[in-house]
């Protein structure tokens, strides 16, 4: 085949690639969701009362965040059970190992990593160390709604959820975040795959998991709470969207910080789709269909 015939159908696959992304595939989606409506939830109390739950945060250099994240979590109004707050300080060079120290108490275990190993690293450690049946996890820099943790964890009494993703909303300085309206194509995109049952992993900042369905991550791992979701999906339990479990979480006024942030997750997406073919040949077809 000559190659000028090979760049021509390079150049037109390309184009339908592009052209499938942005336009098909939404359409597709929001005719499927559509047709399908929304799932009824099924209410089953299989978990013992009251469900304890574990905060699970890794933070690195974020002496400006730790304290308020740590309050945040002590606020929420969960009245399911105990809740306790792991959090550790992934080899910081500022004042977070000091100001976790500070906030230490029976409820808040901190643990000061002097080496900098990555929040793959960190998060194992964190979950090995906790106990309760409910994990939920966040960033340092994320708040939540008062009662967050309690819409998060109310979907567990169906025995099918495996893990369920909140709704993050991201704010600059300005007020409304410089990329909104492609966090908003993102929102809306997540709530109509988990219409149809094939929600791709959770958004980082906001979701829970059964504990049991951890699985201990690469320590190379760069989207971990994208892996940390799928491998709940693998296992053959559904992972759920609540819009209505909320949390708000600032993002870099510079831009530059922003399109760094978007390389590496392009670059983790491409680490996850070579490293676990299982995200496509062990889950639902609605998961196939998004994946």
């Amino acid at each position: 085949m000559p190659i000028e015939t090979i760049l021509e159908w390079l150049f037109w696959v390309s184009l339908f690639a592009v052209a499938y992304s942005y336009a098909l595939y939404p359409l597709v989606l929001t005719l499927w969701s559509s047709a399908l409506g929304e799932a009824p939830r099924v209410a089953k109390a299989t978990l013992p009362q009251p469900v304890d739950v574990a905060c699970v945060v890794s933070a690195y250099n974020e002496e400006r965040h730790v304290v308020a994240r740590v309050r945040n979590f002590l606020a929420q109004r969960y009245k399911g059970g105990s809740l306790r707050v792991y959090i550790g300080s992934d080899g910081s060079e500022d004042a977070t190992p000091r100001l976790l120290a500070e906030v230490a108490s029976d409820q808040v275990i901190a643990f000061p990593f002097e080496l900098n190993r990555g929040k793959s690293s960190v998060l194992n450690d964190l979950v090995s160390a906790s106990r309760e049946p409910i994990m939920v996890f966040s960033d340092a820099n994320t708040m939540f709604e008062p009662d967050a943790i309690e819409r998060l964890v109310s979907h567990f009494d169906d025995p099918e959820v495996g893990a369920v993703s909140g709704e993050l909303r991201l704010l600059d300085s300005r007020g409304d975040n410089q990329d909104s309206v492609y966090w908003r194509i993102e929102q809306y995109l997540k709530r109509r795959e988990a219409m149809i049952g094939g929600l791709l992993g959770a958004n980082g900042g906001i979701y829970a998991i059964r504990r049991e369905l951890y699985r201990a991550l690469p320590p190379d791992t760069i989207i971990d709470d994208f892996c940390i979701a799928m491998n709940v999906v693998v296992q053959g339990k559904r992972l759920v969207y609540d819009p209505t479990a909320i949390a708000i979480e600032d993002t870099p006024d510079n831009i530059q910080d922003e399109y760094k942030r978007r390389i590496r997750i392009g670059i983790g997406n491409f680490q996850a789709f070579v490293r676990h073919p299982e995200y496509f040949l062990r889950t639902n077809w609605a998961t196939r269909f998004t994946y």
